[in-house]
């Protein structure tokens, strides 16, 4: 012991920096998924992500884009859709010029790109829910990101 204190040790240890990347999108995924991935990864911090978290996040992507999908068939044939059913003529007028012409008679049926749209909500809903809980954001206010990100200081 010296007059102020223990002595150093004759070599000071300088502990090297882990660097950690920001996940990559999963191959094969269409863009529009592959950038909302990019973004709600850019939105959080770099060590929220493990495994389990990117597999998630991918399958997040892959449903909000179906349902984007979905909810465009939606929009351009509604909720419902209107079949024409076939009935068949009177055997006791067929082929009479005179017989009244047969109404036409409709069914309804639900959208199947309808139920398609309802479904993958219900799975984004799940995986958010489990994405929080990892502490990853994916709510749009807070995925926006800005224009200034990467410089010194972010405005």
């Amino acid at each position: 012991m010296g007059a102020r204190g223990p002595k150093p040790a004759s070599r000071l240890a300088v502990i090297k920096p882990k660097t950690v990347k920001r996940p990559n999108p999963p191959a094969g995924m269409e863009q529009r998924p592959r950038n909302l991935f990019k973004k709600i990864v850019n939105a959080n911090t770099v060590d929220t992500f493990d495994a389990e978290t990117v597999v998630m996040l991918a399958a997040f992507c892959d449903m909000e884009h179906q349902r984007y999908l979905a909810a465009k068939k939606v929009n351009e044939f509604g909720a419902v859709i209107q079949n024409e059913v076939y009935v068949p003529p009177d055997l006791a007028t067929f082929g009479d010029p005179d017989a009244p012409e047969i109404p036409k008679q409709y069914t309804f049926t639900e959208n199947p790109w309808y139920k398609i749209m309802k479904e993958t909500t219900s799975s984004m809903a799940t995986l958010s829910t489990k994405l929080r809980k990892k502490g990853v954001s994916t709510d749009k206010s807070q995925v926006e990101v800005s224009s200034r990100k990467g410089l010194m200081f972010e405005g």
